[in-house]
């Protein structure tokens, strides 16, 4: 047990090294957030690799004559093949059809994070190397250069913060370190300066993840809200609705169910309305743990309930849930020492034999639901249901 925890938790350690983000992300939100970041950072991709080739570019010519040829040019040329590379990628992606799945694009992110590092240790040493060996006049040249790439490159890599605050820090560390090594006040006060300045960078990218991760937060809870009954914490009406128009025109194969209360009426009338609340929520409690394979379980409104099969596979087992739902709502509640006998009328339709749209479906299931409650309140004698009630 001992090492499968240990296993567990080296598991969630190598999970949060290797996500592009410098936070855990709910996965309520992971979806929308690996989305959003994903769209910005392409945004920004084409303009940082032209930013960057063209920086490396021109730093290797202000730095003709001065070093030999292959430190002049080799990381020049290198980071210039990288950025084209990346370039190549992320036009063939955005040129795709269709959109890429949260998996790939998390993939994508997280590579963002392992290349941007490299990429800025070669331009901090490249960096470092031109300002000890050339001339007193271009010395400051590729320093300077390669830390406005730095700070410019976080910018446009505010959507992954890994690799904004990797390729930052890696590019400039080795030139502030260099700087703070010379007996030179004004060296080490440059050398200071930079580090204040990736600081303050490092803070505006940290603040900007966390303001985006609250945003869909709150969206999230919003569009939650939304599509959630308050009362039973089931899906309402809106969203049972968006999911059957959804599984209808995808002409997939399923099983409405429509649940409607007997006797909630009498009960709010003999017990008052936190009992009926009771009960509902109860009802709601029942058929979500006993309707374990439903796409979706509803309240549409007052006792009116709703449930959602997904049959491509057969009907038994949705037949045999809906079986054991029932049973289950036949049983009594029992609220502040009341017990308050409960009962449901159903009915199905299978979608798309006994209707190919949402309102055809609903009168389906709704003339059969009609047909049970009929047939259940002919069953029992209405006496015997009189002295139910004076529970």
């Amino acid at each position: 047990m001992s090492n499968l925890s240990a296993r567990g938790r080296w598991r969630v350690l190598r999970r949060r090294l290797l996500s592009p983000f410098t936070a855990a992300v709910p996965p309520r939100v992971a979806g929308a957030m690996v989305r959003l970041q994903y769209q910005r950072v392409s945004a920004h991709l084409p303009w940082l690799c032209l930013l960057l080739g063209v920086h490396s570019l021109a730093t290797a010519l202000a730095l003709r004559g001065n070093l030999p040829l292959w430190q002049q040019w080799g990381p020049a040329g290198l980071i210039s093949a990288i950025c084209l590379y990346v370039l190549i990628r992320n036009r063939r992606r955005n040129r795709a059809a269709a959109p890429l799945p949260r998996a790939q694009i998390y993939r994508h992110l997280r590579r963002a994070s392992m290349m941007s590092a490299p990429v800025g240790l070669i331009a901090g040493l490249w960096a470092a190397n031109a300002f000890t060996h050339a001339s007193h006049q271009y010395c400051m040249v590729a320093p300077v250069f390669i830390a406005i790439a730095a700070l410019t490159s976080a910018s446009c890599l505010l959507g992954v913060p890994r690799a904004a605050i990797a390729g930052m820090v890696s590019a400039i560390a080795p030139i502030a370190l260099k700087l703070a090594l010379y007996d030179s006040l004004g060296m080490r006060a440059l050398a200071l300066m930079l580090v204040l300045m990736t600081a303050m960078q490092i803070h505006v990218v940290l603040a900007k993840f966390n303001e985006t991760l609250a945003m869909l937060t709150q969206q999230h809870q919003a569009i939650r809200a939304s599509l959630t009954d308050p009362l039973t914490g089931l899906a309402n009406r809106l969203a049972f609705m968006r999911m059957l128009e959804d599984r209808l025109h995808r002409e997939r194969p399923m099983m409405l169910v429509l649940a409607d209360l007997d006797g909630l009426k009498q009960a709010n009338d003999t017990h008052g309305h936190l009992a009926g609340d009771a009960i509902l929520a109860e009802v709601a409690h029942r058929m979500q743990r006993l309707g374990a394979r439903a796409l979706c379980v509803a309240r549409l409104g007052g006792d009116e309930f709703a449930m959602l099969y997904d049959i491509s596979r057969g009907q038994h087992l949705a037949l045999g849930e809906v079986a054991a739902v029932r049973a289950g709502l036949s049983l009594p509640i029992v609220w502040n020492g009341i017990i308050v006998p409960i009962g449901a009328s159903f009915g199905t339709a299978i979608a798309p034999l006994e209707g190919a749209d949402a309102a055809a479906l609903i009168q389906s299931a709704d003339c059969r639901l009609y047909a049970d409650k009929a047939a259940r309140k002919s069953a029992a004698p209405r006496e015997v249901a009189q002295r139910v009630w004076r529970f």
